[in-house]
Order: C-alpha cells, then sequence, then structure tokens
C-alpha cells in the first residue's frame, strides 16, 4: 500500500514540474483549458485525494481474498460500432478503420489476446451472408458496395470498388481485422451495440430516439436476426456474442420492450445463432454503476434460475461506470464511505433492488455461469452539477494527468484485483486507447470518439500498456504478503 501511494506522490511532482497546465499544484488554468465550461467539483487536490481514498477502501475489502487469474480483455475501439459509425460517413470508417489491424497488434503486445468488437450490424447488410438469409421487404436493408462481382454484396475478403459507402469499407476492416485475429491467435468476441442508422432500419421513427417505435418485438426480431446471423456466418471464429447491451444504458433507444419482450429476442436470436455454430456462447449484458437507470429487472429475468431466458445465455457481463464526479461522497446503502468503492460493494452484495441493493455480481454468480467485466471506468472528475460520463468529464480518460499523476496505472493495480477476488473470469477497460496515447490537448479529451481520433493518428504504447501486460500475468491464492505494484508501475508476484 505504501508503494502505491509513493506512486502517485513521485507522479504528481513529476506532473507538477512537467505541465504547467491544470495540475495539482496549479489549478488556475484548470477552467480555461476544457471547452465544457463551469466550475470542477471537488477541486483536482480533493479529487486526487478523495480518489486514493477510494482506492484504499477498495484495496482493504479484497487483501485477504483469492484473487486467480483473470482473462484481460480489451475493446478494440477503432473498430468498435460507435466509432466507425457516428458520423456516419466514409471519411469516418476511413480514419478508424484503417488501424484496426494495427490496433488489434497493439492490444495483443500489450497483453491483450482475447479482444471485444462491437460491430456495426448495419454494415452487414453488405454482405452476401445477409443477402443469402432471403429476408424481404422493408426490413431488407440495402448493400451500398459498387463496382464488385456481387454488387451491392460484398465477399468475405473482397476489396470494394469504388464509389462504395460506408458499410461496404466498414464490412472490408472487419474483414481484414478478424482475419488477422485468427491468423494470430487473437480470440475476438462480438456485439450488437443499438446504433441509429441499425434502428431505423428496423423502423424507429424518428430514429435513435426515446420517441415511440413504431414496430413490435416480432418486427425488431425479424431486422435484428438476420444481421446477426450474417455476423457469425461470415466469421466463424468469433468465440462469443452479446444480444443484448444494456436495456437501460447502450439499448435504451429501444426500451419500449417489456423484461418479457426482451427475453422472447435473447432465446430466438440464441437459438438461431447456435443452429449456425453450436459452440458459440450467447451472453446479456448489464450496466452498473452508472447513472443511468439500473437494469435490475432485466437481471432478475436473466439470471432466475428458472426463468425463461437462463437457458439462452451462457455468460453474463456487467459494466461498471462511475457513478458520481466526486468519490468522497457514499450512497444510501453504504453511508459514509468513498462513493467508488460504496458503489463497488453494492454491485457485489446482496441483490435487492426494493432495498436499494443492486448485487448484479451475485445475481450472475448464483447461476454458475461466468461472470465479466465488460467494460470499467476509472473515477471521473467533472463540473460542479455535471454528470459522471465522458464527453461531460474534465480530466477525460486521455488525460495526459492520469498518466504524469500515476492515477491510471494505480486504479488497474486497484480494480483489476478487486474484480478477480469477486468472482470474475474476464476483466475489461472502457477505452483501451489510454494503454497506446494520453492527449496534452486538455481541451480535446473528453469526449470519446474525438480522442480516439487523436490516438489513432499517434499510437505508441504508454507504460500503461506494460502494467495491464503484467496484471494479465500475476495471480495468487491470496493477496496477503504480496505486492501488486513496485517502482514504476510494474507488477509481479
Amino acid at each position: 500500500m505504501a508503494t502505491k501511494k509513493r506512486l502517485i506522490f513521485l507522479g504528481l511532482v513529476a506532473m507538477g514540474a512537467a505541465y504547467g497546465q491544470c495540475t495539482l499544484w496549479n489549478q488556475a488554468t484548470c477552467g480555461s483549458v476544457y471547452t465544457n465550461g463551469g466550475t470542477p467539483s471537488p477541486s483536482l487536490a480533493s479529487f486526487l485525494s478523495n480518489t486514493w481514498a477510494s482506492f484504499q477502501a477498495i484495496d482493504a475489502t479484497v487483501a485477504h481474498l483469492p484473487q486467480p487469474k483473470m482473462t484481460l480483455t480489451g475493446q478494440n475501439w477503432p473498430c468498435e460500432g460507435a466509432t466507425i459509425s457516428v458520423p456516419e460517413s466514409v471519411s469516418v470508417v476511413e480514419e478508424f478503420g484503417s488501424h484496426c489491424v494495427q490496433f488489434s497488434n497493439l492490444l495483443a503486445a500489450a497483453g491483450v489476446t482475447t479482444q471485444d468488437m462491437n460491430i456495426w450490424q448495419a454494415a452487414l447488410a453488405s454482405s452476401v451472408e445477409y443477402q443469402a438469409e432471403g429476408v424481404t421487404g422493408v426490413y431488407n436493408i440495402a448493400g451500398d458496395c459498387a463496382g464488385t462481382a456481387n454488387h451491392p454484396y460484398l465477399n468475405l475478403n473482397e476489396t470494394p470498388g469504388s464509389g462504395s459507402g460506408a458499410h461496404c469499407w466498414a464490412l472490408y476492416y472487419y474483414d481484414q481485422t478478424i482475419n488477422n485475429a485468427t491468423l494470430n491467435g487473437i480470440a475476438i468476441r462480438a456485439g450488437d451495440p443499438p446504433l441509429r442508422d441499425d434502428l431505423q432500419a428496423c423502423g424507429f421513427s424518428p430514429p435513435g430516439t426515446l420517441a415511440s417505435p413504431v414496430i413490435t418485438e416480432a418486427q425488431y426480431e425479424s431486422c435484428v436476426i438476420p444481421l446477426h446471423k450474417a455476423e457469425v456466418s461470415r466469421w466463424p471464429s468469433i468465440t462469443a456474442f452479446q444480444v443484448v447491451e444494456e436495456p437501460t444504458g447502450g439499448m435504451s433507444n429501444v426500451q419500449v420492450f417489456s423484461v418479457a419482450d426482451l427475453s422472447t429476442f435473447i432465446q430466438h436470436d440464441s437459438a438461431a445463432l447456435k443452429a449456425i455454430n453450436s459452440s458459440l456462447k450467447i451472453g446479456a449484458a448489464g450496466t452498473g454503476l452508472s447513472w443511468r437507470v439500473n437494469d435490475s429487472s432485466y437481471w432478475a429475468d436473466w439470471t432466475n434460475t428458472s426463468g425463461n431466458t437462463y437457458p439462452a445465455l451462457d455468460f453474463f457481463v456487467i459494466d461498471l461506470f462511475s457513478g458520481s464526479c466526486d468519490p468522497s461522497t457514499g450512497n444510501s446503502v453504504f453511508p459514509g464511505q468513498v462513493y467508488y468503492a460504496a458503489e463497488l460493494a453494492n454491485w457485489a452484495g446482496p441483490f435487492n433492488p426494493g432495498n436499494g441493493q443492486y448485487g448484479y455480481i451475485q445475481a450472475a454468480k448464483a447461476t454458475g455461469k461466468p461472470v465479466r467485466v465488460g467494460q470499467s471506468d476509472a473515477p471521473y472528475w467533472c463540473p460542479a452539477g455535471g454528470i459522471a460520463d465522458q464527453s461531460y468529464d474534465y480530466l477525460g480518460q486521455y488525460d495526459i494527468v492520469w498518466d504524469t499523476s500515476g492515477l491510471f496505472n494505480t486504479w488497474l493495480a486497484t480494480i483489476i484485483p478487486w474484480a478477480s477476488a469477486n468472482g470474475i473470469q474476464s476483466f475489461s477497460t472502457f477505452f483501451t486507447a489510454p494503454l497506446f496515447y494520453y492527449s496534452t490537448n486538455q481541451s480535446d479529451d473528453n469526449a470519446a470518439n474525438e480522442s480516439s481520433g487523436a490516438a489513432m493518428a499517434n499510437l505508441a504504447p504508454t507504460n500503461s500498456a506494460a502494467a495491464y501486460k503484467m496484471l494479465g500475468k500475476w495471480w495468487g491464492e491470496s493477496a496477503q504478503g504480496k505486492s501488486r505494484i513496485t517502482g514504476n508501475a510494474h507488477f509481479g508476484h
């Protein structure tokens, strides 16, 4: 513990000496270097101090518990559906898509050989596999390939012709990345993030809003399942597929279906995909530790061993997000604790939503099926009155302050053993770009898409990549007597 504290202190000294803007020692310019405006809450000094206290509290809860090795995973961020399709244009696909293979290889070099890719489903409409479905009517989404032998549908590893659209080019980059992964022993796990044009194709009007849709669950199923089938048919090396991503978070735009409707969709989608690949693992992701509405009613259904959804799922995913801008505040279940520690204690505790207890992890573990952390945030530093979300964040997750303060690596050294001790079998950070890039432009590192654009142009491993790789090699029956962090953010037995 003392070593970890020294690491932060030395990092802060280096930060104060090397950077003149918005540091622990000089906060006079903090309000001017960020585009969001407003007043930080709390001060940067208080934020770092409270975050450190939160880490100490988290460490104390798992210090004497077994902490077996987990599978460290990472998001292949340049090829994430949300990045490659917003805005939906060829220029964005070219900006991110051309780096997909490179980023995948960097993740592997950082010790991440199991990678998650939330693929842009609308791109599959340009594949021959989707055409082979023979779907007709309003939900037969048009392809946008041009100048190919199969116009407007792209064969596996075929290069789009001149004039091809964003969907076709995205499909091409997916082919390259997944083929490279297969050749280099990288396992790819996939998922479906509900994006604006995907939903528009499925009949939402207006697209991407919370307005009442004009389709039923059966119509949504008829639209989405053929896209999922095309994906697992095109890339049989995909080992796992998340058919549902956060009903009240990432899937807020399809928040039109009841728990029963979503349960029906999971059952039918799982059966359809396993008919193509019987070894494919099917999962669903729920939001935890988030400012968003919780997914408790959906989780209760997915993890109920006597329920209808349970047999259709092979694993469960928890997405952990910082729920407060001020880590000194607790919650109603764990009053008086620093926020991040209190929230983690809540999600790892009993599952009793009626009493404010959202123990998703315990609920999922009770099924005996694997539980994963699909993505996880470090604490946020926000404007007063802001919410804990990347686009509102003063201290963006790509900020050089995370690196120079040593806080990002210290967070890794805290959250990963915590996840292991709580029975998590696979762990991933939210955005993996900080493993290869930190931004000194503090006015342009809050929004994820902007940060990724800069990161992809300046990829180089950071010390966080080395720390993540060492954590992937670390395991032990107990943390007692072991030093997880020594020297310059190196981890060992």
